[in-house]
């Protein structure tokens, strides 16, 4: 562990190219996954400089409950904790940043368009491969 940063508390700033909320300390950007803008979040800072939520302690006003029951152990929808409104900015701000980060510039990038409903309509699955003790090659899916 990173003895420089251990737990840190951060209020997030900005995005991003994977939607991934950041804050700084001093010079040094930390990544925290599932944050949003405004999040106040206590953090351990690894030496990745990639923080982990120990405590949301105010959350966003884009924070939402999620629809589904198990969204936080699936792994199959990433952003039901965001508003729909601010996942679609978020969408369009994502490939901005995508854009800058491969070539150097931004582009204009129209807004995303959204849906009347935006749930039960998904059909993804994400199967993840590696291998065992034994260097046998398993597969399955998230829990």
């Amino acid at each position: 562990m990173n003895q420089r940063f251990g737990k840190q508390i951060g209020k997030i700033s900005d995005y991003n190219e994977l939607g991934d909320g950041t804050f700084f300390i001093g010079n040094n950007l930390i990544t925290v996954p599932k944050t949003l803008l405004n999040d106040k979040v206590e953090v351990e800072v690894n030496q990745q400089l990639i923080g982990k939520v120990l405590r949301i302690l105010e959350p966003s006003l884009f924070r939402i409950k999620p629809k589904c029951e198990i969204y936080n152990r699936c792994g199959g929808c990433t952003l039901q904790h965001v508003s729909y409104q601010h996942q679609l900015e978020l969408k369009t701000k994502m490939i901005d940043k995508l854009f800058i980060h491969y070539f150097g510039k931004s582009f204009h990038i129209e807004p995303c368009l959204g849906m009347n409903y935006p749930f039960e309509y998904r059909n993804k699955n994400q199967i993840v491969f590696g291998n065992d003790s034994k260097e046998k090659i398993i597969s399955g899916f998230y829990q």
